[in-house]
């Protein structure tokens, strides 16, 4: 190496001639062996030592996938990367030495830009080789190969050794041509060796099942795969099947599950029948089957090449070439399996039409079979599996089903079934699904493959397709069998492999329904003769039996004996709904679960299972195995106990109200089979009308009970007033019993008030409107008595809309009038109390405060008239003496009149504080009775006291005891003429004392004498006899009194005087402690 460095840095004519001579050996070495894998390794030396590297690549290029191949390599070893090995295809773009036409450095930029130049540094690196450049091999004006040159020396390389590196790829390139012109000759020698085997094994057989797997060991030679399969159109153009796989299987896959929409597949090669690598991007304008096909990755399988079979103009299928290793296959490939699909699409097509011939005869030997078979006489009920067997030969299943309609076709269910069982299910599990699977098939318009209910969003459907799949079956064919329009019922085909039927199955299946169809209609008929028969025997006599009885419940032992007849049971109970409440009401039961039949009679509908064929509307099938099933519904888990398994309810409608239910019970829990569903029905619907019969007239009943009963008066009467019909309560409010007054005119009830019998013309009016009137109104009893009574009329209409009756509802409200009146005069009174309470406060406020605001003058002036009058009497005149004297007298009266003021309010305001203590009354009445003597001895008048209070003890207070008989009787002397006699009368009585002041005055009017006691007021009589008067004496007597609890009264007669009486509490016979 290092010689081959001092060469081409001396720049001499020697070291020229030794690079001539070292290329001229390289020249000679290449061209002396046919294929370079044999060159002689001086070769390598050579090229090492005047390139100045420590490694040499001669590498070939594969357009197809941007990647190359190492031919030969000399010197360091690199792991993974010897001769023979292959450069990953990362860039997507064609390499740089594919492009350039001399030796170039590997650059910083070069490796930014391309993948496959930083892999192979990278690689390099790790190797310890730090310098990099490439010639590229040209020949006849294109690159056909690339030499890498590599150096553990960093720079190592110049443009001398690009140079050198130019003319050592100059001197290989023809070489490396030969070699590659013998490579493809050896191909293309190969590919048509392996294309003729292939050939001669497609021709060598008329059936191609045994060859394809000879064929497939065959292609690998040319087209690598790990799965390879062949797939063939359906006659039907819309699936296909396999006709051969091998290699990786698909997880969960049988052996004929290919199926794709056809038009999809022949769109993808209508314009092009060249072979596609199946990816994303080949599949964007596809439908979301292929494109999901493509981008799926199944068991490991990475890379998929897709090859149609053309044959002729038609495109008859594909063969699928499957590789674990991504991005597998490239043009080469895909020219390649088009030359194997044309060798094999001949030989396909032939061995289809084979044995399409062969099936289609074989079809009509066994459809030939069945015909026979069914037109026997024999039904197939009685050896379905042997007819299912048959029918198997012609369309593969593992379950077999013919289900059936039921005569009113409103129910669907099994019928007859050979293979696979729906595990686990119960028969009464069917009901939920029977609408929405009949009203599916029924919009069939002939056989059709139904796996798409697998994703249906109804309920029902996705339960029922549920029982299939807990049973592992995935596939489902339904040919409908129709009878005149009629769905009678349909044959179901079920697979336990995915998307296994085919329009061929659609096919037979349908022509398998036909033959079957008129089978089960004639069997049919006959068996619907005898049943229809017997029914209407059964619902003749059930008629019979319920014209003969008003009493429905009587009926129900010979109503439950006939329906027997149509339908085994163990157990029959009728019982009534009520909607309102919700409850149940057993009328009848017998048989199983009698023995608690009778413990409740009623209770919830909630607690028995049937309020299913309550809230349904319709005749519901129950079975139960476990209680635990049953557990919401506690009446019905007593039927269980007793051994009730089935259970069959019957709703009992009437103007679509569920008005009972008819139960029939079973203690197996396979009874009641679909068949039986529809007389039990028609028993509820013929016995349905007795019983809301027997209702409406326990209806009748209550109601006449309750309107006998009634509080109120009830009056029916003709659209004239004429009455009908009276109730008791009309007899106790008015007297007449119900003989004396029908077919009497209602004005006999009436008052003669003259406003009443207008008022009877606006209630005739209303009523003749067809409306209601109500209001308050005056009527009359028999002994002509008069009173309100609150009135309600409504008008019953006919059926020809006119007034019928009317229904007249009288409650007496005198009590409520009297009441309400009484209510009215409380509030006013409260009102007007209110009223006096608040002028009674403002009065009050207004006394105090003036009383006090007078109080301080009038003191002054009282005490200057008295001191004038005692110390300057003597130098008077007669004139100043009568002014002192009148100014010494008013002081006086306005001072009593000031004290009666505060009295009054503070009175008034509860300001007044009693200071009680026992004294004794006849000491009290004797003091007061000298005192008022001096005052009544100025007008001549006499006082007389009478008592029988001796040791008695009052505990009041004593001085305003005093001041009460002293107002008393000083309002007594006032009103009383001069010399007239004035007595003044105490008792005790019932513990209380009684003082009676009697004067011989002009008296007090009635009207005067409720007004007397009110501060001011002075009454006609009063003002006359003393114009003066301040009117406040007996209103403090009045507080007073009211402050001692006592009461007062008067008793006054026009010229004889007035008495008032005092009462006060609190008298005791205990002498005075001394």
């Amino acid at each position: 190496m290092s010689l081959s460095l001092n060469r081409t840095a001396s720049g001499s004519l020697s070291a020229e001639l030794a690079l001539v001579n070292d290329l001229l050996a390289i020249s000679r070495l290449v061209n002396s062996v046919q294929y370079l894998e044999d060159i002689d390794d001086e070769f390598g030396r050579l090229i090492l030592s005047i390139s100045g590297s420590d490694r040499v690549t001669i590498s070939l290029p594969d357009g197809a996938t941007n990647a190359a191949t190492n031919l030969l390599v000399f010197g360091d070893e690199i792991p993974n990367l010897g001769a023979g090995a292959a450069h990953p295809p990362l860039d997507l773009e064609e390499p740089r030495w594919l492009q350039e036409d001399s030796a170039y450095h590997v650059d910083a930029a070069m490796r930014e830009q391309h993948q496959i130049v930083q892999w192979s540094e990278n690689v390099a690196a790790a190797a310890g080789l730090r310098s990099n450049m490439v010639a590229p091999v040209r020949w006849q004006g294109e690159n056909i190969a690339a030499i890498t040159f590599r150096s553990r020396n960093l720079d190592n390389y110049d443009s001398s050794h690009l140079k050198i590196a130019t003319e050592i790829a100059n001197q290989v390139a023809g070489a490396i041509a030969n070699q590659i012109a013998l490579q493809k000759s050896f191909a293309i020698g190969r590919e048509r060796e392996v294309l003729v085997r292939i050939s001669r094994i497609a021709t060598g057989s008329g059936d191609l099942h045994d060859p394809f797997e000879r064929i497939a060991k065959t292609i690998v030679e040319l087209v690598p795969w790990d799965r390879l399969a062949v797939t063939a159109f359906q006659p039907d153009g819309v699936s296909e099947e396999y006709l051969f796989q091998t290699g990786v299987q698909y997880d969960s896959l049988g052996d004929n599950t290919w199926t794709l929409v056809a038009n999809d597949m022949i769109e993808l090669f209508a314009n092009d029948p060249t072979p596609i690598v199946v990816d994303g991007h080949s599949m964007s304008d596809s439908s979301d089957y292929l494109r999901g096909q493509a981008l799926v990755e199944r068991s490991g399988l990475k890379s998929w090449l897709l090859v149609p079979l053309i044959w002729g103009d038609d495109h008859i299928g594909h063969i699928h070439f499957r590789s674990l290793e991504a991005e597998a296959y490239n043009d080469y490939h895909i020219e390649i399996s088009a030359q194997i699909s044309s060798q094999i699409s001949g030989a396909i097509a032939g061995s289809m039409a084979n044995e399409n011939v062969a099936e289609e005869s074989r079809e009509r030997k066994v459809l030939a079979e069945l015909s026979r078979i069914l037109s026997s006489g024999q039904a197939i009920v009685d050896d379905f599996d042997q007819f299912a067997e048959l029918v198997r030969t012609l369309v593969a299943a593992d379950r077999i089903s013919i289900s059936r309609n039921s005569e009113t076709g409103s129910q669907y269910f099994p019928f007859l079934e050979h293979g696979v069982p729906f595990e686990g299910i119960r028969p009464d599990e069917y009901a939920d699904t029977r609408t929405a699977i009949t009203t599916r098939i029924q919009k069939l318009d002939g056989p059709t493959i139904m796996d798409d209910l697998a994703e249906d969003s109804a309920q029902e459907l996705q339960d029922f397709t549920r029982f299939a799949r807990d049973s592992d079956l995935h596939s489902w064919l339904v040919a409908p069998m129709f009878w005149r329009d009629e769905l009678v019922g349909s044959i179901h085909f079920r697979s336990k492999t995915k998307n296994a039927y085919t329009e061929r199955d659609v096919r037979l299946s349908g022509e398998i329904a036909a033959q079957l169809v008129g089978h089960i209609v004639n069997t049919d008929a006959y068996e619907l003769l005898d049943r229809e028969a017997t029914v209407r025997n059964v619902m003749a006599e059930l008629g019979r039996v319920l014209a003969s009885t008003n009493d429905f419940v009587s009926a129900l032992s010979e109503i439950e004996k006939l329906t027997s007849s149509l339908v085994s049971f163990d157990g029959f109970s009728v019982g009534l709904i009520n909607e309102k409440t919700e409850t149940f009401r057993r009328l009848y039961a017998n048989g199983l679960y009698v023995p608690l039949a009778n413990t409740e009679l009623e209770f919830s509908i909630n607690d028995s299972i049937a309020v299913k064929a309550i809230q349904a509307k319709k005749t519901v099938r129950q079975q139960f195995e476990s209680i635990n099933e049953i557990s919401s519904y506690p009446k019905s888990i007593e039927a269980f106990e007793t051994g009730t398994r089935g259970f069959l309810t019957a709703p009992l409608i009437s103007n679509d109200s569920v008005i009972g239910v008819m139960q029939l019970r079973s203690s197996s829990v396979t009874a009641f089979t679909p068949s039986e569903i529809e007389n039990p029905q028609r028993v509820a619907d013929q016995i349905v009308g007795a019983l809301s019969n027997s209702l409406a007239n326990e209806q009748i009943r209550l109601q006449a009970a309750a309107l006998e009963s009634a509080e109120n008066a009830i009056v029916i009467t003709s659209p004239t007033g004429r009455i009908e019909w009276v109730n008791g309560a009309f007899t106790r409010l008015f007297g007449w019993i119900p003989t004396e007054v029908i077919g009497q005119s209602t004005s006999i009830l009436k008052s003669e008030d003259p406003k009443n019998w207008e008022e009877d013309e606006k209630i005739w009016t209303t009523l003749n409107r067809g409306a209601s009137w109500s209001g308050v109104h005056v009527n009359k009893k028999k002994d002509d008595t008069e009173f309100p009574v609150e009135l309600s009329v409504t008008p019953v209409l006919g059926s020809d809309g006119e007034v019928a009756h009317l229904i007249g509802i009288r409650r007496d409200i005198t009590d409520r009038l009297i009441a309400e009146e009484a209510h009215e005069n409380s509030l006013r009174i409260e009102s007007e109390n209110r009223e006096l309470q608040r002028v009674a406060s403002a009065r009050s406020e207004f006394l105090s405060t003036v009383s006090h605001e007078l109080r301080t003058p009038l003191t002054t002036v009282s005490a200057f008239a008295d001191i004038l009058f005692n110390s300057n009497s003597e130098n008077l005149t007669d004139r100043q003496r009568k002014h002192l004297e009148l100014i010494r007298k008013s002081s006086t009266q306005l001072g009593s009149l000031i004290d009666d003021l505060l009295d009054i309010s503070q009175a008034d305001s509860g300001k007044v504080a009693l200071n009680k203590s026992p004294f004794d009354i006849e000491q009290m009445l004797n003091d007061v009775s000298d005192s008022s003597r001096i005052l009544l001895s100025t007008r001549e008048q006499r006082l007389d006291l009478e008592s029988t209070t001796y040791s008695m003890l009052l505990t009041a207070d004593r001085p305003r005891v005093i001041q009460i008989i002293s107002n008393l009787l000083t309002n007594a002397s006032k009103f009383s003429g001069d010399g007239s006699i004035i007595r003044l009368a105490a008792s005790v009585i019932d513990g209380n004392l009684s003082f009676t002041v009697i004067d011989q005055g002009s008296g007090i009017s009635k009207a005067d004498q409720t007004m007397m006691f009110s501060p001011f007021f002075r009454g006609d009589s009063q003002k006359a006899a003393q114009p003066d008067g301040r009117g406040l004496g007996l209103a403090v007597v009045r507080s007073l009194v009211d402050l001692h609890d006592g009461t007062i009264t008067v008793d006054s007669k026009y010229r004889k005087g007035t008495s008032i009486t005092v009462t006060l509490p609190g008298v005791t016979s205990e002498p005075i402690d001394s």
